[in-house]
């Protein structure tokens, strides 16, 4: 359970700059080296476009040890962002490069931080601000870090984070089993990636709301002490812990609290965020058609670097619409690998056992052109585990508002029209018409181009339940290798070309 239930890229970075600052580095942060091959097109990353009006962008770091392993940052955060995304926060969650490295010998730490700053910086040209973290366990203390490295971080959100990292090693096992292979167990470099040693008030002007367990046996509730003590305008708190099985217990990242607490802290999250960035925002208008993850930008690769931040917009003028309340959901965003089938955008539902998504939730992703369009090149892959319990496929209307009901290319309760569907372990593979064999087995998926109907102006990529009693959302077995989480249904679009 999580705590809210409900600018270019530089070539090097120092020790802590920021472009709204003096440039003064603060004191004892740790240089982070080339930024060349940080951020997005090189790591995953997901955009939840808010739900209006605007606040800002909420940038999601998750945690897990400092590993980063495939699907952990859609399995570990996709609730708190669709939270954040109906609060009107456009919710950019993503990956980093692993800590630890158990093949070679030694540890370095820079890289992970250091794709978290790249994101900070290409966040801040892409959208502006303001920007804030939010950040769980591992993903709290890199938060943190980059608030220290990149000081106009509006605000940080900091649950069960490590701050301390030398106290850590010394009062916590099952803390040290993580930091030993991510940090090492030198005091001096332990200290240079500690955010409570490395805060300077003076310099640093996020604004911090920091939680703890009472109980927690991996990161002690001293961690965020230690920091209240050095950062005394942080609002911080140790929420009390509770007996396994005791009626008011609910589980909260690494322990098990009392809910009524729980419950008290959360509210005061949600006054705190609107006192940090007050509701009333502006919105950022749509200014791109399609969506291409295949390639980086051309040219050289200094231009290719600085013009990063654009694939953030990519495909940003596709409208991402979502049932309240329910875990169908669309996304855009990058992997820069096909394997991750998360490329360009997404439909897809969250894999949570024993759940049933309502019927009629959907998601969707609308086009309103400015003109009469006539064609749509896609590439794509998808899956449904239960194909008679969906509606999947692509919509189109020549009206300019209402309902979008003319079906292009759909898969409607297992009956296919230009589309098809392949079976395999599980359920079905959603293919284009012409493909042959099992789709899966294809490195690059089968690009498919679909006719409009004449006037449109309007089309919709949809992804609803329709079985009557609701569609289980229990998890399939993760064999296809580019779905690690096992989504009950999933349609990844690579590349859009809209004529």
């Amino acid at each position: 359970m999580a705590l809210l239930v409900g600018c270019g890229l530089l070539t090097s970075c120092g020790s802590a700059t920021d472009d709204q600052t003096t440039g003064k580095p603060v004191r004892g942060a740790p240089a982070l080296g080339s930024l060349a091959s940080s951020g997005a097109g090189h790591r995953f990353y997901e955009v939840y476009d808010a739900v209006p009006p605007v606040r800002g962008t909420m940038l999601m770091v998750h945690g897990g040890g400092w590993k980063d392993q495939r699907g952990d940052a859609r399995r570990l955060q996709a609730s708190m962002s669709l939270r954040f995304r109906g609060d009107g926060w456009r919710v950019i969650n993503v990956d980093y490069s692993p800590g630890p490295h158990p093949v070679r010998s030694g540890v370095d730490p820079r890289p992970m931080v250091r794709d978290v700053v790249a994101f900070y910086d290409q966040v801040r040209r892409a959208y502006g601000g303001p920007i804030c973290a939010y950040g769980e366990s591992a993903g709290g203390h890199l938060a943190a870090m980059l608030a220290v490295e990149r000081p106009s971080l509006t605000c940080a959100f900091l649950n069960a984070a490590p701050l301390d990292l030398p106290s850590l090693l010394r009062t916590s096992s099952a803390g040290a089993q993580a930091v030993r292979p991510t940090f090492g167990t030198s005091r001096s470099v332990l200290y240079s990636w500690s955010p409570a040693k490395l805060w300077d008030p003076d310099k640093i002007l996020t604004e911090v709301f920091a939680t703890s367990a009472s109980n927690d046996k991996v990161v002690p509730p001293q961690q965020v002490q230690a920091f209240a003590a050095v950062v005394p305008s942080a609002d911080t708190a140790v929420v009390p812990g509770a007996a396994a099985g005791a009626a008011d217990a609910v589980g909260w990242m690494h322990s098990v609290v009392r809910r009524d607490p729980l419950q008290q802290r959360l509210a005061s999250a949600l006054e705190w965020l609107d006192r940090v960035v007050p509701r009333a925002g502006r919105t950022t208008p749509a200014t791109d058609g399609g969506a291409d993850c295949a390639t980086p930008p051309a040219g050289s690769s200094a231009m290719i670097r600085d013009n990063r931040w654009k694939l953030l917009r990519a495909g940003d003028a596709w409208q991402q619409a979502t049932t309240a309340g329910q875990a169908v959901v669309a996304t855009r965003g990058c992997s820069g690998s096909a394997h991750w089938q998360d490329d360009g955008l997404s439909l897809w539902a969250f894999p949570l056992s024993g759940a049933i998504l309502a019927s009629g939730a959907e998601a969707s992703l609308t086009l309103s052109a400015d003109r009469v369009v006539r064609s749509v090149s896609a590439t794509f892959r998808g899956f449904l585990s239960a194909p008679q319990d969906w509606d999947v496929g692509l919509y189109a209307s020549s009206q300019t508002s209402g309902a979008i009901i003319s079906r292009v290319a759909a898969c409607e309760r297992g009956s296919c029209s230009n589309l098809r569907l392949f079976g395999t372990a599980g359920g079905a593979l959603i293919a284009a018409s012409n493909s042959r064999g099992d789709p899966d087995r294809r490195e690059k998926p089968v690009t498919a181009d679909f006719v409009l109907p004449p006037g449109t102006r309007r089309i919709a990529w949809r992804l609803r339940c329709v079985a009557p009693a609701g569609c289980s959302q229990n998890p399939t077995a993760p064999l296809r290798r580019r779905d690690p989480l096992g989504h009950p249904a999933i349609l990844s679009l690579y590349r859009l070309d809209v004529r």
